[in-house]
């Protein structure tokens, strides 16, 4: 192919149909390069002028890391989600304002502050912004540090996968499964979860061990309980007490002589939340309801189904259900008694 042939990396760009490809793009560049170049600069110009604002707003962080002031211009006409209709809270779209703001002081030579011990003041929480877009990496973890790594930090592939896996598990066509259970591996990656309104499970950095594998769907409980005369083709998704959940796991546990459970509140949310903190598992920005989407890792069926048990209960007894909240977030749904009926899935940590 001559050089007249060769298709430029902006036609890559421009043909992307996906946003979730375009965001990956701008996140890979900024993961890849230190500073700014002329190919760069016009990848970001027509970022900037994309429909998605996950796009601009990563275009617009990626610029303070690569030192682009000649972008200065352009980030200032720069137009901001205003709605919740975005997909992000009141709080959030406050945040973005302060990002914009704080990425066009660090363009135009602001220095970076020192991380404040404590965040009280509006001085203290605009030095913890400045330093947050102007470095990224921070001591003290919030939702706006879960906003920042949710728009900066690319996709990973899944690449450690175990030299060996438990006898039980059998693969077939790069697909994982327990008996008739389909899992999926979830990589020991150092991922972002939590929320700083949440006591149980604040923002944190955490991981799963190596070899561990999530049922890819809510397990249809009848299915495996009713001898065959018994069903009645409606057995999908049908809903179980935490005791009949953590019977099934013993069960499975027996049969195959691995230990099976359902996942710990943050376990679930490692799995079904993905790497980078994102609100939803397809990202940042509100898209009608896909609770049949599959996650990063390939997990589905996360919402629109009264959520699922988690190990974990409240100091009031009460068990915590994780899914999806009204807006299809990966959140806490609720806690409910261990006698109501819910979904679950089914986690196997460490099948090395």
């Amino acid at each position: 192919m001559n050089k007249k042939q060769r298709i430029s990396r902006e036609e890559i760009f421009e043909s992307l149909q996906d946003p979730s490809d375009r965001r990956e793009v701008i996140r890979w560049i900024m993961h890849d390069h230190n500073k700014g170049s002329d190919h760069i600069e016009r990848i970001f110009r027509m970022a900037f002028k994309d429909e998605d604002w996950e796009v601009q707003l990563s275009t617009m962080l990626a610029c303070v890391k690569l030192k682009m002031p000649v972008l200065i211009p352009t980030i200032k006409k720069l137009e901001l989600p205003k709605s919740t209709n975005s997909g992000l809270t009141k709080e959030e779209l406050n945040m973005l304002v302060g990002m914009k703001n704080v990425s066009l002081d660090l363009l135009r030579g602001t220095p970076i502050p020192d991380e404040p011990t404590k965040l009280e003041t509006p001085e203290e929480k605009k030095d913890y912004l400045t330093r947050l877009v102007g470095r990224g990496s921070m001591k003290i973890l919030n939702n706006a540090f879960l906003l920042y790594t949710s728009l900066t930090l690319p996709v990973y592939p899944i690449q450690d996968i175990p030299a060996r896996i438990h006898a039980s598990i059998e693969k077939k066509s790069n697909q994982y499964f327990l008996g008739d259970i389909e899992l999926k591996l979830i990589p020991d990656y150092r991922v972002f979860i939590g929320s700083s309104a949440i006591s149980y499970l604040p923002v944190k950095v955490s991981k799963l061990p190596l070899g561990t594998f999530v049922s890819k769907h809510p397990i249809n409980y009848n299915q495996f309980i009713l001898e065959d005369s018994m069903k009645t083709g409606d057995e999908d998704l049908v809903k179980c007490s935490l005791e009949e959940a953590q019977e099934f796991c013993s069960s499975l546990t027996e049969k195959y002589n691995i230990q099976v459970s359902i996942p710990n509140a943050e376990s679930w949310e490692i799995a079904l939340r993905g790497s980078n903190g994102r609100f939803y598992p397809w990202g940042n920005a509100y898209e009608p309801l896909q609770f049949d989407r599959p996650n990063m890792w390939g997990l589905k069926q996360y919402g629109n189904h009264g959520g699922e048990w988690t190990s974990n209960s409240l100091k009031d007894g009460r068990q915590i259900i994780k899914g999806a909240d009204a807006t299809g977030r990966v959140a806490p749904i609720q806690a409910d008694t261990k006698d109501s009926a819910h979904c679950f899935r089914i986690i196997l940590s460490g099948a090395v």
